[in-house]
């Protein structure tokens, strides 16, 4: 088949990107309550004020809980991946906390044809954030070389039948003259997440499993995710090195600044070889799926049905109240706290 009509025909079987008008939550972003309330047909209404990130790292230097649930306010709830995460919050004060997994496990579609010989290069993304004003904003990785991305998977293009860039929704939009230019030398891109969108998740899950091979230049939830759904995975080319500029906008570390530099060293190339070392390769190729590695890591022993799901996440107008009444509190806690020179407590 020739490439273009493939990619035509691959970019045809993703499932449509549906934008919701609103996120008040991270249970809401990327769309995964409302995909799980639909599977056992109930409605989402109102608020869910409970916490459950989408995220995964190799960090586990836990000292403040904002690193595990981030700045969720008043929350019923807190569902983790696993049980170290789930006795690390608890030895923090919080309570009410769900060992479950990540959301991504929760995904259950039909399994495309893998597209045999094919690559899908995974670069880390920066992050879309709520400006002052209230619009989104999307920031880049300081380091984030878009040109050398695009010559990366050029290079790439002769080894593979089929190579892919997929990228983030905060990256794509300000890469799109690079899209067009490189798509005229047979550089294929497609959009990844969008926080925005209700079938994102759905849509990783099928390009995930549409390719042979995944490969990324950095760390990320792109590692789990690839070898979960049986890709050869790993992390090739130029290794992408955080600063201090990337953690801009994420509230929970900027107000822990020793946190920053904890997590800026821990993520050096030297040290994620160390850690990592079986992801590494000089070429994609080389990759292995690490089935075992993955599950243990998205928490996937601890998978609970979606009615359990829909309970823990469930907020009923009674709850809807004391959630708002809650907050309200907690705000006006952090700004007395503030005002008496104690920002950071």
């Amino acid at each position: 088949m020739d490439t273009d009509r493939r990619y035509e025909r691959f970019l045809g079987s993703l499932p449509p990107i549906e934008l919701m008008t609103e996120i008040k939550d991270e249970v809401d972003t990327y769309g995964i309550r409302q995909y799980i309330a639909g599977k056992i047909g109930r409605r989402v209404d109102g608020r869910s004020f409970n916490s459950w990130r989408h995220g995964w790292s190799p960090y586990r230097g836990v000292r403040y809980p904002e690193q595990i649930v981030g700045r969720c306010g008043f929350c019923f709830n807190h569902l983790v991946i696993d049980d170290g995460q789930k006795e690390a919050l608890e030895r923090l004060g919080r309570r009410n906390v769900h060992a479950v997994g990540l959301p991504f496990i929760y995904i259950d579609e039909p399994a495309p044809e893998r597209i045999p010989d094919s690559l899908l290069f995974m670069p880390s993304h920066g992050q879309t954030r709520r400006a002052k004003g209230g619009e989104l904003e999307d920031i880049q990785l300081r380091n984030l070389n878009d040109r050398a991305i695009f010559d990366y998977a050029l290079a790439l293009r002769d080894r593979f039948k089929f190579v892919v860039i997929c990228l983030h929704g905060s990256d794509y939009r300000q890469m799109q003259p690079l899209i067009d230019a490189y798509r005229k030398q047979g550089v294929y891109t497609v959009l990844g997440a969008t926080g925005l969108d209700r079938n994102a998740l759905v849509r990783m899950h099928r390009l995930f499993h549409s390719f042979e091979y995944v490969t990324s230049n950095g760390i990320g939830s792109q590692l789990v995710y690839g070898n979960l759904c049986g890709c050869k995975t790993t992390i090739a080319g130029d290794y992408l090195e955080y600063e201090k500029e990337d953690f801009v906008g994420l509230r929970e570390i900027e107000a822990r600044p020793e946190i920053r530099d904890d997590m800026i060293a821990f993520y050096r190339e030297k040290n994620m070889r160390q850690v990592l070392g079986f992801l590494f390769a000089d070429d994609p190729r080389e990759g292995r799926v690490h089935t075992a590695w993955a599950a243990e890591q998205a928490g996937l022993a601890h998978r609970r049905s979606y009615e359990e799901i829909c309970e823990l996440l469930d907020c009923g107008w009674p709850r809807q109240v004391i959630g708002y009444c809650g907050r309200a509190c907690n705000k006006l806690e952090r700004l007395l706290s503030r005002r008496n020179g104690h920002g950071n407590d």
